[in-house]
């Protein structure tokens, strides 16, 4: 593989280094420099689909994360698109040690989800026992969600397209933990996100806080009594941070106190509003994470069964034997549920997906879902691609393999599920998702310079 290259960054905008500087003081010259550096890239890697990365430098504050010596192409690495590792901004793994440091939950929500790197992360954590909602109201960052959320190929991940207001209204004091990973100027991406340094204003600053400062009250509202809101930003100023702690604390809201290595370098603010991390002190961009604990006592909330369809499910051999499932027809699809659902489900609105999406019958035919591809165990008949084949499957070609009796065929790449395979005849027809396809050329000679 060939590394990306990277432009010589813009330089950084006149009144951000004027009001750092005075925000900073002593500290501002280190952390300004530090931002006219080369991004650091990182990955984390999926806890159950191992291959060789016994190379790679590890992030401290997470078991899965790796750093990277050089920013390859991704998407001419099969493993990204079997869902091996997600490419995640190292800082912000960090939510790891925030997340163990509180109870498990039955029912959690990402509140602003997309693209997903958080939500897989928490799933990871949370082992498939509870349910997470992962929420996105912008229709195109809703789908690369999704299309996430499938290749991490977890069976308790639900995902609803509405904006906090609709979703508090709906199912108010639903969840045991909430995460609002908030929109914000986005300060702390300057060195890897050139956009991030174009749009930057003080007006920018305030709007973003403006906007955070409405959705405050929807997610609290979603939070049980005594449950736990985790906020986080990838900014640095204290009025889209710490600076909604009045608010907190008038919406019946309490910071947790949370303890880091020194090691790490995150920095902790005072009366524990949370740890922020700079560029330069911490091998990451910048980040900001705080933890509040909701007042009151937590109600046990009632799951019930997964309904079970009437018809019989035909996508059910496809599933791993060793968990008994309930498969259900529901919003014109097939799905797998391995556990309770919350009573409430049905009234959460805009929900896209539950479980395991298993596919759709349409005019006769059974057509699984991409999601069966890459679930732990899957016992579908599987096609082993080799390193000349695998680029052009995941480019939408069909090259020829020898036909088997098997209608529907999951293409793999040393053992990691990829997309399925239609058999037609003496051929297959490659049934990988248009969106997914690779669109740039193949080089003719591939290197991996980090695997």
């Amino acid at each position: 593989m060939k590394p990306s290259s990277s432009a010589r960054p813009e330089p950084l905008p006149a009144d951000f280094i004027e009001v750092c500087t005075t925000a900073w003081g002593a500290e501002a010259e280190q952390r300004l420099h530090a931002l006219n550096q080369p991004a650091v890239s990182s990955i984390r890697l999926h806890p159950q689909k191992r291959f060789s990365h016994s190379t790679l430098e590890k992030v401290p504050w997470h078991p899965e994360g790796r750093y990277l010596a050089q920013r390859p192409v991704f998407t001419l690495d099969p493993a990204f698109h079997a869902g091996a590792y997600y490419v995640q901004e190292a800082s912000s793994m960090v939510l790891w040690e925030v997340i163990n440091q509180l109870p498990k939950p039955k029912f959690a929500i990402d509140l602003a989800a997309a693209p997903g790197g958080k939500s897989t992360l928490l799933l990871d954590w949370m082992q498939e026992k509870g349910w997470l909602l992962a929420n996105e109201p912008i229709p195109n960052r809703a789908l690369a969600l999704q299309d996430n959320l499938k290749k991490w190929g977890y069976s308790n991940s639900m995902q609803s397209r509405v904006y906090p207001e609709q979703l508090a209204k709906a199912i108010p004091e639903s969840a045991d933990l909430l995460l609002l990973d908030a929109p914000c100027s986005g300060e702390g991406m300057f060195r890897k996100d050139a956009f991030a340094r174009q749009q930057w204003s003080f007006h920018l600053r305030t709007q973003c806080a403006k906007t955070q400062s409405s959705i405050l009250p929807d997610a609290v509202k979603l939070i049980k009594p005594g449950g736990h809101l985790i906020y986080s930003t990838c900014t640095f100023n204290e009025h889209e941070n710490h600076g909604h702690a009045d608010l907190l604390f008038s919406l019946g809201m309490r910071p947790v106190q949370l303890s880091l290595s020194e090691d790490f370098g995150f920095k902790q603010l005072t009366n524990s509003m949370g740890w922020i991390a700079y560029p330069g002190e911490v091998r990451g961009e910048g980040f900001y994470v705080a933890a509040w604990k909701k007042e009151g006592t937590c109600i046990e909330e009632e799951m019930e069964v997964a309904p079970k369809s009437a018809n019989s499910c035909p996508f059910s051999a496809y599933l791993p034997e060793n968990v008994q499932w309930n498969c259900m027809e529901w919003n014109s699809a097939w799905y797998a549920i391995r556990q309770p659902l919350p009573s409430f489900w049905s009234r959460i609105p805009g929900l896209q997906f539950l479980g395991i999406c298993l596919g759709k019958s349409e005019k006769g035919r059974s057509i699984p879902d991409s999601h069966l591809a890459f679930i732990s165990g899957c016992p579908a008949p599987r096609l082993s691609l080799d390193e000349f084949q695998v680029l052009p499957y995941l480019k939408g070609l069909a090259p020829y393999f020898k036909p088997q009796n098997e209608p529907w065929i999951l293409a793999e790449f040393n053992g990691l599920g990829l997309g399925w395979l239609k058999t037609a005849g003496n051929r297959f027809n490659n049934a990988y998702p248009q969106p997914w396809r690779i669109r740039m050329d193949i080089p003719a000679k591939l290197s991996n310079p980090w695997f």
